[in-house]
């Protein structure tokens, strides 16, 4: 059986799980860099440390917390919960996003706020895995993206 329909066959048996998702679990540090567009034009920066702290399990994954120190800016913000059903992403009954293989991707609104947050696990299981971790905000003024590589804290 070929590996399509061998995954095929996996999410019509169990239609809940989600074949074969990695485990984003821990808690991930690194640095990175910010970029932002809008009105007064482009700049990106770095970003001196940015720190993710997730529990996931088969049917949940919650962002217990966000933080990046990036000059001025400095997002602080979780616990969000999301609900895992098959590939699908939920926060709360609004789906948001996928989770497939190793990428965890979701947008979300609020009023004129939009929120993405995409995450991709690397050599899980291997010795030095690694999370790139995406986090980006855009309303009318304009958009902030921070994007880094973070490596699991001791």
């Amino acid at each position: 059986m070929g590996m399509k329909r061998f995954v095929l066959a996996l999410t019509l048996l169990f239609p809940g799980a989600s074949a074969f998702a990695v485990n984003f679990t821990g808690h991930w540090r690194g640095s990175g860099q910010v970029t932002e567009s809008g009105w007064t034009g482009n700049r990106s920066g770095p970003c001196g440390q940015i720190e993710i702290r997730i529990e996931h399990v088969a049917s949940a994954l919650t962002v217990q917390s966000y933080k990046a120190t990036c000059g001025l800016m400095q997002p602080d913000w979780g616990p969000v919960p999301m609900e895992i059903r098959g590939t699908r992403v939920f926060e709360g009954e609004t789906e948001t996003g996928t989770l497939v293989d190793n990428l965890l991707r979701t947008l979300s609104a609020d009023g004129g706020v939009q929120y993405a947050f995409n995450l991709r696990l690397n050599g899980e299981g291997g010795p030095a895995p690694t999370l790139d971790a995406y986090y980006g905000v855009r309303n009318l003024v304009g958009t902030i993206v921070i994007e880094g590589t973070l490596s699991p804290v001791p």
